[in-house]
């Protein structure tokens, strides 16, 4: 991963094995300032070290699909490690992430933990989007959160089909962001 670390742009798909291998192995990604990360499949750890390594990181796109031994996507059971604040604030975080973007977000403690920490931590953060599978309720619990940013959009976007027997149109709803405390 030397190789790539003077990009501005990256993208990775991350599988399982690899997440273990390359761990240790992270370069600083000075120059990066957009990431996207396929399949990150709640290695909530391993972002965190990713994310560690990018100090100036503004776009930030995680999508949680992928697939599991048995070739099914991945359920609440596979939710197996949980998201836990840094120690400290993440300096892309806090000072220069702008677009917080997730999708197959099922509603999990990890993902809501993930989310709540960065309107929480991210001061210049002006778009959180939420592409979600499942329960609309993931809207009323993060509108509700507070964040650093008075300026961030945060939008939802409901994904059917993939849980449910709808239609595989999509349906969008913004919601404003509140200032009451987040509760999950």
């Amino acid at each position: 991963m030397k190789v790539l670390q003077n990009v501005q742009s990256l993208s990775m798909c991350i599988l399982t094995a690899q997440v273990y291998r390359f761990n240790d192995a992270i370069p600083t990604f000075h120059n990066l300032t957009r990431l996207d990360l396929d399949s990150l499949n709640y290695r909530w750890h391993f972002l965190v070290e990713v994310l560690k390594h990018c100090p100036k990181l503004q776009v930030l796109y995680l999508d949680q699909a992928g697939l599991n031994s048995d070739d099914q996507t991945w359920t609440k059971n596979d939710d197996k490690e949980n998201w836990v604040d840094p120690d400290c604030v993440l300096q892309c975080i806090s000072l220069h992430l702008r677009v917080f973007d997730i999708s197959s977000f099922l509603g999990l403690q990890g993902e809501l933990r993930l989310a709540r920490y960065i309107l929480k931590n991210a001061r210049v953060l002006q778009t959180m989007k939420i592409w979600y599978i499942g329960s609309p309720e993931i809207e009323t619990l993060l509108s509700s959160c507070p964040r650093a940013s008075s300026a961030c959009k945060l939008t939802f976007g409901y994904v059917p089909g993939v849980l449910s027997s709808e239609s595989d149109s999509m349906d969008e709803s913004e919601s404003s962001i509140g200032s009451n405390d987040c509760v999950f």
